[in-house]
Parts: C-alpha cells; structure tokens; sequence
C-alpha cells in the first residue's frame, strides 16, 4: 500500500516538474502524408493548433491534479477528525460508564439504549434525591430559625456575627464559590445559603454556662439595682452555683483580653471570642488566667466570688455581647446546644 502511493507521488512530482517544460515547447508546423489508392493526401498541422491543444490538455491536467489534491487533503482531514471525535466518543463512552452496570469491555458495540436509560434511571432518582433534600433543608431552616428567634438577638447583633464570620458567611460563599443553578432549583440554592447563614450565627453563639451548677439569681432585661433600687437594664445574669463547685469556665474558647480588678465589677475577666462575640465575667473571688492567654472550654478562669459593688453575695455576673449588644447568654446558650444535638 504504501509503495503504491510512493510510485502515485513520484508521478505526481515529475509530471509538475514537466508541466512548464511543454508548455513552452517551441512547436513547428508539419504534416501527415497518406497514400490512398494510389494517391499523396497532405494534412497539415500548424504549430499554433499544436500549442493550443498542447496547452489546453496541459491546464485540464492541473485542473485535475490539483483537484485530487484537494481530495486527498481533504480526505486526510476528514480522516484525522474521524480518529478525533472517535476518541472523544471513546472519552464520553468511558465516563459514561464510569458508575454504570453495563460492561466496558464491549467496547462502542454496547446497548447505547440501555446506557440511556441508565442515565435517565439516575437523573430521575436525583432529582427524587433533591425534592427529598429540600424538603428537609426547609423544615432544618425553620428550626434553626425558631432557635435564632428564641435568642432575643438582635439584627445589628446578627449581622455583626454574619460580617466577622470566616470567608464573609453565606453571602462570600454565594459569590465566591457559586453553586450549580442550573442544575439545583434556585430555591433550594437559596435555602442551602439561608442553612449555611442560620448555622454559622448559631455556632458562633457560646457554648456553655461558666459554671456547672448554677441557679439564677437575677436574670436578663429590665430590673430594680440591688444597692441603688433604680430601675436599670441588666446586662446579664447572675448566677448562684449549687454546693462547692465554684469554679468558672469559658463558655466558648477564646483569648483573654481583660483579667483585672474593676471598681464596680471587681475581679473581671473577658474573653474575645470568634465572630465579633464577648463573654464578660465579673465579682470572681480569684483570677487564675492573664491577658493575652488562649482558653479553652475546660480551662478554669477563677473562682466565684463578691468583689467590687456587690451587696448580693457571693455570685458570677456573666455576660455576652455580641458586636457590642448585650443579649441574653441563656437564651443564646440554649439554642447553641440545640443546634448542636441537631447536627
């Protein structure tokens, strides 16, 4: 085959080479005698018929010569991109059974319907998969939700979490790695930022009362001063602890920022935790940690005490603030256990 095409392309070389060669041949008029019965006929041929004829078949020739160059060009191109999109096909064919029941080894001589209706068998069970997701992404929300209520903050509060949250929160995460819209429904890529939002305000909240065993004694919002008798906006919580345990925790981990005696809070503590959120712990008998330490929830502050203006006893002042807004440490404990058991 290919001494074949070898003898077809030398032909092909030497009749272009020769091509200019006849085309300007000096030709000369001549002529044909033929003896017919007897009798001299005379044909003469000129030398510019000669040329013209010569000529002509000379361009019909590279007419066709080029032409079947095109066509070979042409068809070893059609032949390349054949090979290409085979192995493409071959690419496709392959992750297509990638996670299917159907045997590889056939090769492209497989049941092209039962691949279809493989793949149409999957998309149907994840699309079944995704309604069944969303359902329980929404009814999640709603609870994480009711949870997020149930902590009295804020909107300035939560923003402030949502803005010190890492990376930004749902928002960054939205614009810096989209979700596939066109293949999930835009409410449930809604719904699974609105999941990401809701989770990362309740996970920043703390995550345990200072002491183990506790009763409270005056509790969050509006009440009368122990001393003064006016009627103030309580910061926080006081809280009593039941038996010996007098010993104070961290309710979340953090880094000590203030660890000193305070004229109206006596021996305080506080602690700047992620996400913008302090806990405050006041009136501690004893100090056992410094500024700039890490905490960590088994780590002992001190222990309880009735240091500085503190008439009711032996107590904890405790407080949590959230972008600088006081809420209820309780209430945002509660449903940061909550959501805790939840996941």
């Amino acid at each position: 085959m290919l001494d074949r095409w070898r003898i077809i392309g030398t032909w092909l070389f030497r009749s272009l080479i020769g091509l200019p060669k006849w085309w300007r041949y000096d030709f000369r008029d001549f002529r044909i005698i033929i003896e017919q019965d007897d009798q001299l006929r005379y044909f003469r041929t000129p030398a510019s018929l000669q040329r013209i004829v010569v000529r002509s078949i000379l361009t019909l020739l590279s007419l066709a010569l080029f032409v079947i160059l095109g066509l070979l060009a042409t068809n070893l191109i059609l032949h390349m991109a054949k090979a290409r999109l085979e192995r493409s096909h071959h690419a496709i064919y392959a992750t297509l059974l990638a996670d299917s029941d159907i045997d590889p080894a056939t090769g492209v001589s497989f049941d092209m319907l039962n691949l279809a209706q493989d793949i149409k068998d999957r998309q149907q069970a994840i699309q079944q998969y995704i309604g069944y997701s969303a359902i329980a992404l929404k009814e999640e929300n709603h609870g994480l939700l009711n949870e997020l209520r149930a902590t009295d903050l804020s909107e300035k509060a939560i923003r402030a979490i949502e803005m010190a949250s890492v990376g930004g929160g749902a928002q960054s995460f939205a614009e810096n790695q989209p979700l596939p819209q066109n293949l999930l429904p835009d409410t449930l890529v809604n719904d699974i930022l609105k999941n990401r939002e809701l989770q990362d305000v309740l996970r920043a909240l703390p995550k345990q009362m200072p002491l183990k065993h506790f009763e409270v004694t005056s509790d969050f919002g509006i009440r009368k001063h122990p001393l003064t008798g006016i009627v103030h906006f309580h910061n926080g919580v006081d809280l009593v602890a039941n038996g010996n345990e007098g010993s104070i925790f961290p309710a979340k981990a953090g880094k000590v920022i203030f660890a000193a005696m305070q004229p109206q809070l006596g021996n305080t503590v506080v602690i700047q935790h992620s996400h913008g959120i302090r806990t405050l712990y006041a009136h501690l008998n004893k100090i056992n940690i410094r500024v700039g330490e890490t905490v960590h929830l088994d780590t002992i502050l001190g222990t309880i005490g009735n240091t500085g203006a503190s008439s009711t006893g032996t107590h904890l002042h405790f407080e949590v603030l959230v972008g600088g807004f006081a809420t209820n440490p309780i209430k945002a404990i509660r449903a940061a256990k909550n959501v805790q058991q939840i996941q």
